[in-house]
């Protein structure tokens, strides 16, 4: 007992002493009973780190970018606030707007089509009781003030600020304009929101769902422990939108309406002397501070975008629309609709050559000045450019038609290759990093594949991204019809690629677990569609495989329809290595939307932490597998093959969830409009630097295969190989030399060779560790970002 005292006043004592060196001391800061005592010192150590190295180094920086990003794009901005009038909003109407929600709003996520563009959370209260919700709550660039590091884990999509104690207190409140330095404090989210909403640029800022309006439960436990009430609610909150948004179990602070209501005098006065306005445009309410405005009357017809001439639009895709890839898939079918006069790509056919494509006529290789030539000609009102690493050429060649062009710009990233990139390159990983944020930073649009890739891309890039994936028409899947669900057999179908950084060691395993069942008697077929080329390097493979087959996709899209429901099930798996997690984190398969529009019940195979299958797992979409274990895979098929009932539900929900939320037309409609709204703004110019040295090597080293092949090549037969075993030679040589002379002559000479062999060892080590010690840097700095 003595022991647990004098541990428990150790621990006490040094949170005591780590709360002494922080700037926010104030209970209201801290963490509360509720987190461990140790967790509390951890968590304190890291709001500690914030505040004496990182805010400057990396957060600070992010704000500004995201400043820049923001500078002239949009004159308006909403802050959504979680008052009751947020049930009588249309909120369909924000889609395509640049919005700030807080708190709890996801609870109301589910109910629109969209993601906010920000999401803060400032009270302690808050971050601890909703910690594991914020963290799922995937899509928006989420703002935490510093000293909420002790309950919110620092990842790509957050911004941590500088939030500090209003310096005005007790006798008024402070807004700053310089939210990248510093924001004040003003008894309500909503009040921080507005400083960081003016610091963006942001010329009107309308609010909504500001009530403004409470009334505290009779049954509300109240605790005074501090200098704020702290109320503990013990039945339905009815002063948000939602019952449990402050529900029965959920404690926040006393909102203090009086106090708010000052804090938002001082926001309307700071902010109209810098010419910007803040209306109220909250549904009822008893916020009276701002100017009142109509919500409906801000918008005008979103379906009015569709009817408006597209823009000419040039594409820059190493990728042709229309081809096998996934990408050319799903460019095939957002510009399916345009003109031959409104599309022109630019794709890449070989290795270091260019093609002039607009999806009537197949040019073939194209000479680089004609392809200016074209372009030219063209004369774009946006371009739409989709890097990647795996093209240096293309590249170069895309920057700087950015650059020369001087026209409105969208920026559309798939994968994380980034990511993956600065982990086998980080020299050219680091220059690829810069371009892309000028790139995202610049562009009149930046399009991700994910809520989660909007949500770490834009904090990473400091940019706004908007989600664009694979959408199905319901009108071309509905008629087809689906095999009937049995026991006596089962066929479990993959269509895809066989990378060894994404799918072809689960792919394996599904088969293996098959071959398994069939050696026991099950009678289970497992089919695999996939490019030529993966056909060619694993078909012999897959052969010896009892049960398994294994086929090139040559299928027309209605006839892949049909292969699809006609499955008994289908696979969407990734591996569980590092390097598959790192590529495609913040994926979202193609495959994904078909699956479901089947009817045919998924199985999701794969680690969690993918956007893909956690996704098909929040929905309820698929039977998910997230170990890899032989037994229990084998398990979880043979459970699934004798349950033919359930697979059936099953694919009648993920069916019916594709067709009203995965609809294509809808997806191509906002797309349409981003890129209408997009082509409208005035294009930000910047200066390329060409990449020094040959696109060529910069390739051969961006397409580098880490093996240790790859590695005995690289450090074997170079100069460092040469001098390694140079010294070496010389050593043993020496050695030799005095064991077997009594020559003095000789043996002094052999000492010298031992000297030299030494020095030239401790030469090529002092190199080696610098080049370790800078790549690691790059990596940190890459983290850090």
């Amino acid at each position: 007992m003595i022991n647990n005292t004098e541990t428990q006043n150790t621990l006490e004592s040094e949170k005591s002493r780590l709360v002494e060196r922080l700037p926010t001391r104030s209970p209201i800061y801290l963490p509360t009973e509720k987190i461990p005592l140790e967790d509390q010192i951890e968590g304190l150590k890291r709001v500690e780190k914030l505040y004496t190295t990182e805010l400057n180094q990396i957060y600070k920086p992010r704000i500004r970018a995201l400043k820049k990003h923001f500078s002239g794009r949009k004159k308006r901005c909403f802050i959504i606030g979680n008052g009751p009038s947020l049930k009588k909003t249309d909120l369909t109407l924000l889609d395509n707007e640049i919005t700030f929600a807080v708190n709890g709003f996801f609870l109301k996520s589910g109910d629109v089509n969209w993601k906010p563009t920000f999401y803060l959370v400032e009270d302690h209260l808050v971050a601890e009781d909703r910690a594991e919700q914020i963290k799922d709550f995937k899509g928006p660039i989420k703002f935490f003030p510093a000293y909420l590091a002790y309950c919110i884990e620092q990842d790509d999509e957050c911004i941590f600020y500088n939030h500090r104690p209003r310096i005005s207190y007790p006798h008024g409140f402070d807004f700053s304009t310089q939210a990248d330095e510093i924001t004040y404090t003003g008894c309500t989210v909503v009040f921080s929101a507005m400083q960081i909403a003016a610091y963006l640029g942001f010329e009107e800022i309308y609010l909504i769902g500001v009530d403004a309006d409470y009334e505290i439960p009779a049954d509300t436990k109240v605790s005074k422990s501090y200098g704020t009430s702290v109320l503990d609610m013990k039945s339905d909150d009815t002063n948000h939108f939602h019952p449990d948004y402050f529900g029965k179990g959920n404690r926040w602070h006393d909102p203090q309406v009086d106090k708010m209501l000052e804090a938002y005098k001082e926001a309307k006065k700071v902010t109209e002397s810098i010419n910007v306005k803040i209306f109220n445009a909250t549904v009822g309410g008893k916020l009276d501070v701002f100017e009142r405005r109509n919500y409906e009357d801000l918008f005008s017809d979103p379906k009015n975008f569709a009817d408006s001439q597209k823009p000419k639009t040039l594409l820059l895709d190493f990728n042709k629309t229309g081809g096998a890839s996934a990408t050319g898939s799903l460019t095939a079918k957002y510009f399916e609709d345009w003109q031959k006069d409104r599309f022109l790509q630019i794709c890449v056919p070989g290795t270091n050559q260019y093609e002039v494509f607009d999806r009537f006529d197949d040019n073939g290789p194209t000479p680089k000045s004609n392809v200016e030539e074209a372009i030219n000609k063209f004369n774009p009102d946006i371009i739409l450019y989709r890097p990647v690493a795996e093209h240096p050429h293309f590249h170069e060649f895309a920057m700087q038609t950015l650059s020369k062009l001087g026209v409105p710009y969208a920026v559309w990233l798939m994968d994380d290759w980034p990511s993956r990139l600065i982990l086998h390159n980080p020299e050219y990983g680091e220059k690829i990093d810069n371009d892309l944020k000028q790139l995202c930073q610049n562009a009149a649009a930046c399009l991700s594949i994910s809520d989660a890739m909007s949500g770490a891309f834009g904090s990473r890039y400091g940019a706004q991204f908007k989600k664009f994936h694979n959408g199905v028409s319901p009108k071309k899947w509905s008629k087809i019809k689906r095999k009937q669900a049995r026991k006596s057999d089962c066929t479990i179908r993959y269509a895809g690629g066989l990378a060894a950084d994404m799918s072809i060691d689960s792919v394996r395993d599904i088969a293996q677990a098959v071959s398994h069942l069939n050696s026991v008697g099950q009678n289970v077929r497992f089919e695999i569609m996939t490019q030529k080329h993966w056909f060619s390097k694993y078909h012999y493979e897959f052969a010896e495989l009892d049960g398994v087959e294994i086929s090139v996709s040559t299928l027309s899209n209605k006839a892949y329809r049909e292969w699809l429901s006609q499955a008994d099930l289908l696979l969407i798996t990734y591996n569980f290595d590092d390097d598959t997690k790192c590529y495609v984190k913040y994926s979202f398969a193609n495959k994904l939307p078909e699956c479901c529009a089947s009817g045919t019940p998924i199985i999701a195979y794969g680690p969690d932490g993918l956007a893909t299958l956690d996704t098909l797992e929040e929905l309820n979409l698929a039977f998910r597998i997230k170990t890899r274990d032989p037994n229990e895979l084998s398990d979880a098929l043979t459970k699934l093959t004798n349950s033919p009932s359930k697979r059936l539900q099953l694919g009648k929900m993920a069916q019916s969830f594709a067709f009203s939320r995965f609809s294509i037309e809808n997806y191509k409609m906002d797309f349409l409009r981003e890129l209408v709204l997009a082509s409208e703004t005035i294009p930000k110019s910047f200066e390329y630097r060409r990449q020094v040295g040959s696109p060529e090597k910069v390739a051969s080293v961006a397409n580098t295969n880490y093996t240790l092949l790859s590695f005995f090549k690289k450090y074997t037969l170079s100069w460092k190989g040469v001098v390694g075993v140079f010294s070496a030679v010389l050593l043993a040589i020496a050695l030799t030399m005095i064991t077997i002379t009594d020559s003095i002559v000789v043996k002094a000479g052999a000492i010298f060779m031992v000297f030299l062999a030494q020095l030239l060892l401790f030469l090529l080590i002092a190199h080696l560790a610098a080049h370790l010690n800078k790549t690691v840097a790059v990596l940190e700095n890459r983290r850090n970002k």
